[in-house]
């Protein structure tokens, strides 16, 4: 088969694969997105089988499983348009293996590259919550103040926000 067939049939089960992703359907959608990595190496948009895999992996609560696959992305994409998401994704992966520390670290990673206000919310968020869980509330409160009041992260925020004043 050429290299154009494959890329064809390869963009058909991408296709499938992210579809089945937004309907909820996890479990599908990595099988299909395995069948890429395994069976179509060529295929021009492995980065993005990468994340969409990754992203399944934590639905799916498979933290472990996921942070590997994000840092594998980070690693082997560095020039990918998913390398923010991802970021994002080991950052919220990290977060809830309850490593703390390694999600502040994380964090302060996805704001050096601010493209998406809404990753840049969700990653406030969950560094809010882990300064928070390490008695660190200032940075917590600090944090915080910076999440948009548009951000479905934000009633969240207000919430421990308070708490953290109660300590």
């Amino acid at each position: 088969r050429s290299l154009k067939e494959i890329q064809r049939a390869a963009g058909q089960i991408y296709r499938q694969a992210t579809n089945l992703f937004e309907k909820g359907a996890y479990w599908s959608s990595a099988r299909e997105l395995i069948i890429l990595m395994d069976f179509y190496s060529e295929f021009t948009q492995l980065d993005g089988v990468c994340y969409y895999l990754a992203e399944c992996l934590y639905e799916e609560e498979l933290n472990e499983a996921a942070l590997k696959m994000y840092k594998y992305l980070i690693k082997k994409y560095p020039q990918s348009e998913f390398v923010a998401p991802a970021l994002f994704g080991l950052e919220k992966a990290s977060y809830k293996e309850g490593k703390y520390k390694e999600t502040l670290s994380i964090y302060y990673s996805v704001i050096k590259n601010p493209r998406n206000e809404i990753i840049i919310d969700a990653a406030r968020y969950f560094a809010g919550q882990s300064h928070y869980y390490l008695k660190n509330y200032d940075a917590a409160i600090k944090i915080f103040k910076r999440i948009s009041s548009k951000s479905e992260y934000y009633d969240g925020a207000l919430y421990t926000t308070a708490l953290a004043y109660l300590k």
